[in-house]
């Protein structure tokens, strides 16, 4: 039959997520017991490269990703994979002329969906995203993914301990092996979380709040020079 997507069970924890602050090896066989659930959908919206993963290896129904932060790519560029046997099955909802087995074929009333993974395409895609990530996935493919992932888990281990110096709270695990490459602080009560981000950008420091949970997420290009200026621009925020 057809996939009815309120038979889908997503499954989106903070290591797979944007959230991105739990890590470890993950198995979906392992994770939740598939023979209750309809389908299984994993996000792995922020984290693609950030920890390793191996997608063909995890039992999942479907995988989406971004090529944001790890990938360095911007904004509008995703990756879906499907498992193969149940595209057909899928009736994506989003659809468009793109969609279809003929693109031209222009009577609505006789809409017949693409056979293969053509069908979860919609209207005229928007190149730009995509062409402004090449670049970035040219250069990502060069790197020893060890390397990029060992300079994340230094430069994490800056900021812990710069933060810890400033009284933060860590709010993410304590073992790198726990955690995926963003690092999470709790801001004190009394503290403004707009506010401090405001003034962190104002410097050029770009980071995130989720209520008074502080998200730092050191990236390839960023430096320990960068993570230095972020302690020392958090340190004067703070005392305000």
């Amino acid at each position: 039959g057809l996939v009815d997507l309120r038979d889908l069970y997503a499954l989106s924890n903070n290591w797979l997520s944007n959230a991105d602050w739990l890590g470890g090896d993950f198995d979906g066989n392992g994770f939740v017991d598939k023979a209750d659930l309809t389908l299984l959908a994993q996000s792995w919206q922020a984290g693609v490269t950030g920890v390793p993963f191996d997608a063909a290896a995890v039992n999942a129904d479907f995988l989406v990703a971004s090529r944001l932060k790890w990938l360095c790519g911007v904004s509008g560029a995703g990756v879906l994979q499907v498992r193969e046997s149940l595209i057909g099955a899928c009736r994506p909802e989003m659809r468009g002329w793109f969609s279809q087995e003929n693109p031209f074929a222009w009577a609505l009333d006789g809409f017949a969906y693409a056979a293969d993974a053509r069908r979860f395409d919609h209207g005229t895609p928007s190149l730009l995203a995509y062409a402004a990530c090449v670049p970035a996935l040219d250069w990502h493919a060069q790197q020893d993914p060890v390397a990029l992932r060992s300079h994340n888990r230094r430069l994490v281990e800056l900021l812990i301990d710069g933060a810890s110096a400033l009284g933060l709270e860590l709010a993410s695990p304590r073992r790198a092996d726990e955690r995926g490459g963003s690092i999470m602080f709790r801001l004190p009560a009394g503290c403004d979380p707009g506010a401090l981000i405001e003034a962190l950008r104002t410097k050029q420091l770009f980071a995130d709040c989720r209520g008074q949970i502080l998200r730092l997420s050191p990236g390839n290009m960023t430096t320990d020079e960068g993570a230095a200026r972020l302690l020392r621009a958090l340190r004067d925020a703070l005392k305000r």
